[in-house]
């Protein structure tokens, strides 16, 4: 296993898991219609279906915007690297609320995962999550900006801590899927889950 892994990379990029998973869906449905006459289009309708049913129920995304998780009322000087991030943006509020967890339009974001927060060269720039915050309606990421190297053979991008300490809306992410941390030989990597492009973002 260990000689795949330095010959090929992460074996997660060769994994089938996902396809197995859609796959047996389509099993279970010839399986259960017994029904052999085009059976091509009988799956894609019954899919599609599907797919109709899980959207008009909300099953896919969660209706609900903000979902709190372990939440912490503190002052808003409670960080000492955030507080004078959070006076500029918290004027008028001494209290905010402090997350390491919280569900956003159906994402879950944690403290030391990795967001997308900009493009350098092309090569995007990731942020690390340190808490999540809330006051009123806005809800707010900090985080601490990655120095980001990549790695060809890993498939990845080596990441480490900078100086600088960053207040995000989510809406100015420019990929909302949050990425984890590998530590690998003492250094830690991110890999992208799929593809991003700087063009439109």
């Amino acid at each position: 296993m260990l000689n795949l892994l330095g010959f090929f990379g992460p074996l997660v990029q060769y994994s089938t898991l996902r396809f197995e998973a859609k796959h047996s869906f389509f099993k279970h449905v010839v399986h259960d219609c017994k029904s052999f006459k085009n059976v091509c289009k009988m799956l894609a309708n019954r899919h599609q279906r599907l797919q109709c049913y899980l959207f008009a129920s909300g099953a896919l995304f969660s209706r609900t915007d903000f979902v709190v998780k372990n939440g912490t009322l503190v002052p808003v000087s409670f960080s000492p690297l955030f507080s004078s991030l959070l006076q500029n943006v918290f004027p008028e509020t001494d209290y905010i609320l402090w997350m390491t967890k919280c569900i956003y339009h159906g994402v879950e974001y944690r403290a030391d995962l990795c967001v997308i927060d900009g493009f350098r060269s092309g090569l995007p720039t990731f942020c690390r999550i340190c808490a999540i915050v809330a006051s009123g309606s806005k809800v707010l990421l900090l985080g601490i900006s990655q120095a980001s190297f990549y790695n060809e053979h890993l498939h990845s991008y080596e990441v480490e801590d900078t100086d600088i300490c960053h207040v995000h809306p989510f809406n100015e992410l420019k990929d909302h899927y949050p990425l984890p941390m590998y530590t690998v030989m003492s250094k830690t990597f991110v890999t992208l889950k799929h593809f991003v492009s700087w063009r439109f973002a």
